[in-house]
């Protein structure tokens, strides 16, 4: 039976479609595995693109700026003040001249209660959306959720509230500042003024902070390929507010 087959037309003729078809399927199999290489390679990267972005979203919505900054450029890290975030309170002491010591325990409880508060409420909750990857660049988006509305702080004023604190703190112990002043002077005076009115200031600036509303937006990281093969955010950018409160210009 081989020995007849082996001297047909029709068998020659069927080898020949055999080993074309044999030929061909080599060819895709080989652009087959090539591009699963390649796809492979990609899926990596995404991968770790998520997981410097994820990680940069997770320090933030848990308040610990420092380690938000690992997954950024030094320049970046600076630039997003992350270190400043990280060390609010310290502003409270720098801005008065006095340290924790000279304020008390109830007046820099409130400190560091007002500072925790708003390092963990900057962000409450996020979501990574889609990746762009482009050689050694990538875009993330990602969907936050504020505790309070950052693009508002600055408009916040409580002139007349403090005023009303320290008038009313000046009248009920006006005899009091008077004698530790000409005892103990003018830094006695401060450090008692500070230590009293403090907590007061920051619950009724709490209660501004609290006004201005959740805020929802979309971000979008920019991050770049490191020459240790790790990815690092570049740039933080708002791309959109998602919520019924509007930014004012």
């Amino acid at each position: 039976y081989n020995i007849i087959f082996e001297n047909d037309d029709t068998c020659g003729y069927g080898r020949r479609i055999y080993m074309s078809m044999k030929k061909k399927l080599a060819l895709v199999l080989s652009l087959l595995l090539t591009v699963l290489v390649f796809a492979g390679c990609g899926n990596k990267e995404e991968a770790k693109v998520k997981e410097a972005a994820d990680g940069f979203m997770q320090s933030l919505e848990s308040g610990v700026f420092s380690n938000a900054g690992k997954h950024c450029t030094e320049d970046v890290e600076k630039e997003l003040g992350l270190s400043d975030l990280e060390n609010l309170s310290k502003v409270f002491y720098t801005s008065s001249g006095l340290s924790k010591n000279d304020l008390g325990d109830k007046a820099a409880k409130s400190i560091d209660d007002f500072t925790e508060k708003m390092q963990d409420n900057f962000i409450t909750k996020y979501e990574i959306g889609e990746v762009e990857l482009k050689d050694d660049e990538a875009k993330v988006s990602v969907k936050t959720t504020h505790g309070y509305n950052p693009y508002k702080l600055d408009d916040i004023n409580v002139d007349s509230e403090v005023n009303k604190i320290a008038n009313k703190y000046m009248e009920k112990h006006m005899d009091e500042l008077t004698n530790l002043y000409v005892s103990k002077g003018q830094k006695a005076l401060m450090k008692k003024v500070y230590a009293d009115i403090i907590p007061e200031m920051l619950d009724a600036f709490s209660k501004k902070v609290d006004e201005t509303g959740e805020l929802k937006q979309e971000i979008q990281l920019k991050l770049k390929k490191q020459d240790d093969d790790s990815w690092k955010i570049v740039g933080a950018y708002a791309s959109g507010e998602d919520s019924s409160e509007k930014k004012e210009k």
